[in-house]
């Protein structure tokens, strides 16, 4: 693995025809802040009830809307929408199409592995969460230190752990190289194939897939496409304020 980034796909993990598989995503990396796992669902399948100790976590569907149960509550989570959920808030994730699902979960602090959780009688009714959807929201810019149109989600998702935005290139936008003093940052097209640009080099990125750098490294994104794509772009650890995009980013061109 080049240590100045990692790709891995989630599309890539097969589905099983009756087993919900989990696939931590570059996980040989030597930077890693943030844990990603690709989660496949059969058709008429949930993953099992789990939860985390201090892992903060965002679920991504990929394959269109799904579902994912929370306490007594099921909650939809749309196309191009992100679910932010609270460590001890036990979950599931719950398929109930005909064809199999991948979710991309996204956490931090980054620990190895959810915590199976049994069901009890007295499940928390009003459980913790908080769900986006990015076709719903008005993006900003561009204007003054963001050269694309933005939509800022760390605030809405109430996440404390995580850094999210997603970031709208339209054909011809480019994010220009920079870097962070501290913070992981990783890359993830929602709606089509993405071009990173790391240093000197050009990387073509998946739907779905994780593109990640450790901090020192000079990273940006390109569309050199005809249509607009849609970035997820997380960080960790968190730096500065909810509206900005670190204390210490830094633009190098």
């Amino acid at each position: 693995m080049d240590e100045q980034y990692a790709v891995e796909s989630a599309r890539a993990v097969d589905a099983a025809e009756s087993v919900v598989r989990w696939h931590e995503l570059v996980a040989d990396r030597s930077w890693a802040e943030i844990r990603f796992d690709a989660v496949v669902v059969p058709a008429g399948g949930s993953s099992r009830r789990h939860r985390y100790a201090t892992q903060e976590t965002l679920y991504v569907p990929l394959d269109g809307p799904g579902q994912i149960g929370l306490g007594e509550a099921r909650v939809t989570v749309p196309q191009h929408g992100v679910l932010r959920v609270p460590p001890a808030t036990p979950r599931r994730i719950v398929n109930t199409g005909a064809e199999s699902r991948t979710w991309l979960a996204i956490g931090a602090p980054p620990e190895s592995g959810p915590d199976a959780v049994p069901a009890r009688a007295d499940e928390d009714s009003d459980p913790e969460f908080a769900v986006v959807d990015v076709g719903d929201r008005p993006f900003e810019g561009p204007g003054e230190n963001n050269s694309v149109p933005s939509l800022r989600l760390t605030r809405p998702l109430d996440a404390t752990e995580l850094k999210v935005n997603v970031r709208r290139l339209r054909p011809g936008d480019e994010i220009p190289l920079h870097v962070h003093g501290t913070q992981e940052e990783a890359f993830v097209p929602l709606d089509g194939p993405g071009r990173m640009r790391v240093a000197d080099e050009e990387i073509s990125v998946p739907a779905g897939a994780v593109f990640t750098v450790p901090p020192s490294t000079p990273r940006g994104a390109v569309n050199r496409g005809d249509e607009p794509r849609d970035w997820l772009m997380v960080g960790a650890p968190p730096t500065g304020g909810p509206e900005q995009w670190g204390v210490d980013y830094e633009i190098l061109e």
